[in-house]
């Protein structure tokens, strides 16, 4: 599986002894970046015009 599959029921065991896992049109739906902000700093995740993604400060 790749990093950001999402995968329907998957167990909580392996949620819990793994990386949470998002897909990143969860996240961004049809916008093209978000703001995350991160123990009080925010960052902008963009999807690019390649359809890549750019975490930047």
């Amino acid at each position: 599986m790749s990093p950001g599959t999402h995968v329907p029921g998957k167990s909580a065991a392996r949620e819990e002894s793994g990386p949470r896992e998002i897909a990143s049109e969860q996240l961004l739906g049809r916008a093209r970046q978000i703001r995350i902000c991160h123990r009080g700093e925010w960052y902008t995740l963009r999807r690019t015009a390649n359809d890549k993604l750019i975490l930047t400060k």
